[in-house]
């Protein structure tokens, strides 16, 4: 599956199916990638978050401003009272000055189901 034993950037390059639409980056990439851009600004963070079915690893990749790093555990218990009791977290949002809503970005459903496109009828 394109993982090794060692950091969730080191992968084993493994054949995929890309699409033939438009330039896809194969699931093998994905960590070296991401790791690369970690490295590159101090913006981004990356975390493995789970695995798939299959064992693949999950990403979280959160892109703040350097400084509202610090603030991240605050953010994170805001994110979980929203969805154990989302009243009581809107009443504590004035207590977040700087906050800003979270936006979530799924590339696919499934590795070999490429968005935008409509499937051929058979």
């Amino acid at each position: 599956m394109g993982l090794k034993q060692g950091h969730w950037w080191e992968t084993v390059p493994e054949e995929e199916k890309t699409s033939p639409h438009y330039d896809s980056i194969p699931y093998w990439q994905i960590a070296p990638t991401l790791r690369e851009i970690e490295l590159k600004s101090n913006r981004v963070r990356v975390q493995v978050i789970g695995q798939s079915a299959g064992g693949r690893n999950l990403f979280l990749v959160t892109v703040s401003a350097p400084e509202a790093f610090g603030r991240l555990g605050r953010y994170q218990a805001l994110r979980q009272l929203m969805l154990k009791d989302p009243e009581k977290a809107q009443e504590m949002i004035d207590q977040f000055e700087d906050f800003k809503v979270p936006v979530y970005i799924h590339a696919s459903i499934h590795g070999t189901e490429y968005p935008g496109l409509t499937p051929p009828s058979h």
